[in-house]
């Protein structure tokens, strides 16, 4: 965890992401909603940050998932958003990791 905390802070420095917000918070309550609807309760807690970048893209950094301000745009509604989360949950579930 300390590794994903230092890679945040690393993007956040270089103002790659935005700080934490209150659109982190937004994005999180969706994001609890699937693991609660889906009883994955063994998981530390879930995070999401907003990437400053315009192309469409969305990646687990271990435990917090980063969507891309150009990809929250174009999404139409929440249940839309919510798929996008739910394939990037997978990837936490499944231990998928960034190769650093």
């Amino acid at each position: 965890m300390e590794a994903e905390h230092n890679v945040l802070e690393r993007l956040e420095k270089a103002r790659l992401i935005a700080p934490a917000g209150p659109v982190d918070k937004v994005l999180e309550t969706v994001l609890n909603n699937l693991v609660v609807t889906n009883h994955l309760d063994n998981l530390p807690p879930l995070h999401c940050r907003v990437e400053l970048m315009s192309p469409l893209e969305s990646f687990p950094l271990r435990y917090t998932i980063v969507l891309s301000r150009g990809l929250l745009d174009v999404l139409p509604d929440e249940p839309t958003l919510a798929a996008v989360l739910a394939h990037e949950l997978a990837h936490v579930v499944l231990g998928h990791k960034v190769d650093t």
